[in-house]
């Protein structure tokens, strides 16, 4: 086995396999861990301001995006001028993500209910718990169909059914 000297006043030696571990840890977000977005640029105050576009060149791509994105998922993001750095683990702190909108009313719904979905399900629990005797009650008083019945009606309509088809054939001939 050999060695190899890292420094040359160094007295301790490592073995060719020797891997020094690292451990990431992801902290709190701060500014530090965003960077401007596509199409935006600091200004002096260090803030994130938009180009100005007067040919509005990217607004048809945006949109194209945004109905892009609707279609697939049902919400689409707007960003806030930020994104975070690529490779960035942080979480908490400093919240300069895009913000999620929702592109129909069942979107904002859904996208409500992913953010309260403990208090909704204890909601609906408690509903149908309050509420399971009134729905018997109403299932009780419900009168229960004759299936001879409803064999009559489906013949009686199969059979006026053919009798249609069979006098517009006999016309066309």
């Amino acid at each position: 086995m050999s060695y190899i000297r890292r420094k040359q006043d160094a007295e301790c030696y490592n073995g060719e396999d020797f891997e020094r571990q690292t451990m990431r840890v992801p902290c709190v977000c701060t500014d530090a861990d965003y960077e401007c977005d596509m199409n935006y640029v600091k200004n002096k105050g260090g803030d994130c301001m938009m180009i100005p576009d007067p040919l509005n060149r990217f607004q048809g791509k945006y949109l194209t995006e945004k109905e892009e994105d609707c279609a697939l998922e049902g919400f689409y993001y707007v960003t806030q001028g930020y994104r975070k750095i690529p490779g960035n683990m942080c979480y908490g702190g400093v919240q300069k993500d895009p913000i999620k909108k929702a592109c129909t009313k069942f979107g904002l719904i859904a996208t409500y209910l992913q953010s309260k979905s403990i208090i909704v399900v204890l909601v609906l629990g408690a509903a149908l718990y309050f509420g399971w005797p009134i729905i018997e009650a109403i299932i009780l008083v419900l009168p229960i169909p004759d299936p001879k019945e409803s064999i009559d009606r489906v013949k009686n309509a199969a059979s006026s059914s053919m009798d249609m088809v069979s006098g517009v054939i006999s016309s066309n001939t």
